[in-house]
Formats: C-alpha cells, sequence, structure tokens
C-alpha cells in the first residue's frame, strides 16, 4: 500500500466527520440563536513499515462558536433575544436548563413556556402571564411588567466556560458549572436571535469537504482494485 494511499485513508475519518458537523450547521442555518459548531483538527504524523512518513488531519474535538447573531424583529412581546454572553434559565425534567432561544409563549395554564413546554425561569420560580394581559414589557434587565404590574425577573444565567454546557437538545444546555453573577447582558424584546452560521461561506465548505472525501475514496479504490489484480496475476502464475 502506497504512502498516498495510507494518507488518504488516514483522511477519510476526518473528512467523513466534518460533512456532519458542516452539514449540521447548514442545517440549522435558520434555527434560532444556533451556534455553528468548529471542529479543532490537527495534522498527525505516523511512520510506515517502509520508514516513509505520512501526515493526516485528525480531529481532536469540536466547540461551539460563540460568536453573537444578528437580530430578528418578530413584534412578537413574548420572542426574546439576549445581548452578550448570557442564557435565559429554564425548568426541565431534569433540573434547570438554559437556553439562548427566546421563543417563548404562554402555555394553558398561564405559564411563560418555552416553543418546547419548559417553563421559562424568574429569580422566584415559574412565570405568570396573565389571560387578561394587554401590555407586557420588558426591560433591558429583564424585569417584566404586565398592565402595569411587575410578575418577575427573568432569571438570566451566565457561566465562565461557555464550552462546559452539554446540549440536551432544542437549543437547551445542562451544567453542574457554577452560575456567575451576569455583566454586560441584555434582553432585547420583541426580537429573535438569529444562527451565526455564515450560509454561503458554510455551503462552500460542504462542497470543498465533499470532494475531498470522493478524491480520497477513489485512490483508495483504485489501490484496493491494483491489489486485487496483483494477486489475481499471482494466483495464475
Amino acid at each position: 500500500m502506497t504512502t498516498a494511499v495510507m494518507a488518504a485513508i488516514g483522511q477519510q475519518t476526518t473528512l467523513d466527520r466534518s460533512m456532519a458537523v458542516v452539514a449540521n450547521n447548514a442545517a440549522n442555518g435558520n434555527t434560532t440563536a444556533f451556534q455553528q459548531s468548529i471542529l479543532n483538527v490537527q495534522m498527525m504524523q505516523a511512520s510506515l513499515s517502509d520508514g516513509s512518513q505520512i501526515y493526516y488531519p485528525e480531529i481532536q474535538g469540536t466547540w461551539r462558536d460563540l460568536t453573537q447573531g444578528g437580530l430578528r424583529d418578530t413584534g412578537d412581546p413574548l420572542h426574546f433575544a439576549l445581548m452578550g454572553r448570557g442564557y435565559f434559565a429554564v425548568q426541565t425534567p431534569e433540573g434547570v436548563g438554559y437556553t439562548r432561544r427566546g421563543t417563548f409563549r404562554r402555555n394553558e395554564e398561564g405559564v411563560l413556556v418555552t416553543e418546547h413546554g419548559l417553563p421559562v425561569l424568574s429569580d422566584a420560580g415559574e412565570i405568570a402571564i396573565p389571560a387578561t394581559a394587554k401590555n407586557i414589557s420588558v426591560t433591558r434587565d429583564g424585569l417584566i411588567d404586565v398592565d402595569g404590574e411587575v410578575v418577575g425577573k427573568l432569571l438570566i444565567a451566565q457561566f465562565k466556560d461557555e464550552q462546559l454546557l452539554a446540549a440536551k437538545g432544542n437549543g437547551v444546555f445542562t451544567t453542574d458549572a457554577e452560575v456567575l453573577e451576569t455583566v454586560n447582558v441584555s434582553v432585547v424584546q420583541g426580537s429573535l436571535e438569529m444562527a451565526n452560521v455564515d450560509m454561503i461561506r458554510t455551503i462552500v465548505q460542504l462542497a470543498e469537504v465533499t470532494s475531498g472525501y470522493k478524491r480520497n475514496q477513489q485512490i483508495i479504490d483504485a489501490e484496493h482494485e491494483s491489489e486485487k489484480k496483483t494477486l489475481e496475476k499471482l494466483g495464475n502464475a
């Protein structure tokens, strides 16, 4: 097996994982507050039995791009975006979760919940929105006023290392890390944070990775075919 083929085989796992990550970024380009994943790839060196060296990329892990997404105005008084490094606190079946996806609504019980029904938390627990509410306003620091009466303050969390938050689906994260006092975080009512995915760049990346994967596979297939023919010739000798 040639050095080129060994290098191609080493690249396939990385390219396969890269395709999955980039494709997921592209698929979530319109998902509220989605943060794209970035691959941490390093070049590795290996020695072959003939003494030659090959270099191949290896994935060391992935991390979330924490860049602030743009804001989209919806006009819905129960839609919120966060400016700065913060998360809304929500109640999940397993405990408190955290999300930047502020697509909230009032459920049948009058509780403010996420689009998937998780209660949004204030500093005093769940937040009740009366069915008769006519004017709902929220200050930049999360204080909720309904028809002139304060009904709660959005509980906003901040963490020292956001990469340690574990994704649980639907934009919700969990962590055992200490919740810090929020600094430089503000609530924007009537808006939602857009995904921080550059769709044009992502589509180009997906095309490049897919092309690279196909080229490597052709090299591997050609080598296998060559080995097969060599064995056939030896068998007929």
